[in-house]
């Protein structure tokens, strides 16, 4: 690396660390409570990672079973708490450094694809899904940083015919799926690029066989700690979850919408990108699409429109994360005819695969799903960018000015991302300090992700089956969270309803907003600008004895 390039690098990690760090103290959010419970027995039972039972779906059950993620972040988070600590800063601090790595490795596999490299990592930075998944606790940055980093070294070797590149790459390759499931992904697309520009099969093929093994080897060592696949038992439950959900053609629109998204930051390239007529055809079409869905009035169990009421803020979002995916299918459709060589074969196969996987064989389409589609996303749009002479022809910075609007949206999805985890710790000590009655009973709640993990810190216990509640025990149960155990009515009296504000203007995670950035189920949209809707808590208290008996069956009361 020359002296530009080290200049080049940490330009971008400077950025980087501006943009995150504000989010450095965000509360425990969403799966989070999950890494880090796996990351506090590590540091005790390092080989036996997951020898311990967790109460995450209602019920208590051993963790290898409820948790259907590989434990590589959590081995990360407790080497870094080992060191600075369990606190919040602490350990998003750390997590700044996948998420730099893997725009440095953005950074270098645009070079070689013939793409600006500084523009295609802070492409990458400024996308919703990048940025928002940079400030959870999660596996997805990590895996991402492997995904990048194995793609990067893999082009590199076969440019420089460097061996020591390519088994670089499978080893990280490797690391991809065993920081989640879903990164093994990247070893068809090691293939696909390797077979493409060579043409045949070659000895590069062996070195495949790594990935794979280490897949293997770490299924079996799970097998012989907990006597089930890891890798099988969490793709049968994402084909049986996702076996529920809504019909083919929402769950398209859906799938659209979120990568659109969560992807948007090329969008603000299209004017460079395409003649001004290519642009009207594409926005009509768009606009025609979200017309019928609005007269259909329904999309994925979500009401657009009810009667002669239309969610407009909703419909007009539609409009622009529809046509920034239809944008980026049109730049890797065009890439690939235009250049037909294997870094295009490359970016078509990484955009359309995550889509797929998103949109009908994830358990749900979320944010988390389309991320690894973001530097893809990202390099397609300068490499065409690179062959528009008006748009060269500015000056570097100017090149780099339409990221400004991008990065700032992004960074309100993340600040309406961290209100939103706010919001549920203000709710724990709200609940626990102001509003309990003043009873001798025990404190229970319904409700999983930060919320339970807070609450449990403060001493509060998760309903699960079996067990029994006694009069005098008090119930919190949240609006907007899962809830598994369903308490009837007549066995408990209301003591209080409790709102708890969001102070953002921008949902992440809301049915009544019809923001699913996590989970589609709560709403067709990765985020939806304008005001946000209160978290309501309820505060009951139990009068009368209650018998919880299994997962499966109604609670019973004793009069």
């Amino acid at each position: 690396m020359n002296r530009r390039d080290w200049a080049e690098c940490a330009g971008i990690a400077a950025i980087a660390v501006a943009l995150l760090l504000p989010f450095v103290a965000k509360p425990i959010h969403l799966d989070d409570p999950m890494y880090l419970w796996a990351a506090r027995h590590i540091q005790a039972h390092p080989l036996d990672f997951y020898g311990f039972s967790v109460n995450w779906y209602g019920f208590l059950q051993p963790m290898a079973e409820a948790n259907y993620n590989p434990p590589l972040i959590s081995f990360y988070l407790a080497a870094v708490a080992a060191l600075f600590g369990w606190s919040e800063p602490a350990l998003h601090a750390a997590l700044l450094v996948p998420a730099i790595a893997a725009l440095l490795a953005v950074r270098a596999l645009a070079r070689d694809l013939g793409a600006q490299p500084v523009g295609a990592a802070l492409t990458t930075l400024a996308m919703p899904a990048f940025l928002v998944s940079s400030t959870t606790l999660m596996a997805d940055i990590l895996m991402l940083s492997f995904w990048c980093g194995a793609l990067a070294l893999w082009v590199r070797g076969f440019a420089t015919g460097r061996n020591a590149s390519l088994l670089g790459a499978a080893v990280l390759a490797g690391l991809c799926p065993l920081a989640k499931y879903s990164g093994a992904s990247v070893i068809p697309l090691l293939f696909a690029y390797a077979a493409w520009r060579e043409r045949r099969i070659g000895r590069w093929v062996w070195l495949l066989s790594i990935p794979v093994a280490l897949l293997v080897a770490y299924d079996a060592l799970y097998w012989a700690l907990y006597g089930v696949h890891a890798v099988s038992g969490a793709a049968t439950y994402t084909l049986a979850t996702r076996a529920r959900t809504t019909s083919f053609a929402d769950q398209l629109l859906v799938g659209l919408l979120f990568l659109g998204g969560c992807l948007i930051a090329p969008l603000v390239y299209a004017p460079f990108l395409w003649k001004r007529r290519g642009v009207v055809l594409g926005a009509l079409a768009t606009i025609g699409v979200v017309a019928v869905w609005v007269a259909l009035g329904d999309l994925a169990g979500f009401r657009i429109r009810s009667g002669t009421d239309v969610r407009w803020d909703i419909a007009v979002q539609m409009v622009f994360f529809l046509g920034a995916a239809i944008h980026l299918f049109a730049l890797a459709t065009s890439d690939l005819f235009r250049r037909r060589d294997a870094g295009a074969v490359l970016l078509f196969l990484w955009v359309a695969g995550i889509f797929v996987f998103a949109s009908v064989v994830n358990w749900t389409t979320n944010a988390r799903a389309v991320l690894p589609a973001a530097p893809a996303a990202a390099i397609l749009c300068w490499r065409r960018l690179a062959l528009e002479p008006r748009f060269l022809a500015q000056r570097r910075l100017l090149r780099l000015a339409p990221l400004v609007p991008a990065a700032a949206l992004s960074l309100a999805v993340a600040w309406g991302d961290q209100q939103l985890a706010v919001s549920a710790r203000e709710a724990v000590a709200t609940v626990i300090e102001h509003e309990s009655p003043p009873a001798p009973g025990k404190l229970w709640f319904e409700g999983a992700w930060g919320f339970q993990y807070y609450m449990e810190a403060r001493g509060a216990r998760r309903i699960a089956v079996p067990t029994d509640l006694e009069p005098g025990d008090r119930v919190v149960t949240p609006g907007n969270n899962v809830q598994r155990v369903l308490l009837p009515s007549q066995v408990m009296e209301h003591w209080k309803a409790v709102q708890i504000p969001v102070r953002s203007w921008v949902a992440t995670f809301s049915r009544a907003g019809g923001a699913g950035f996590y989970a589609s189920e709560w709403g067709p949209l990765p985020f939806v600008l304008g005001p946000v809707p209160p978290e309501l808590y309820a505060v009951d208290v139990i009068r009368v004895p209650v018998r919880l008996r299994g997962p499966d069956r109604p609670a019973e009361g004793s009069p």
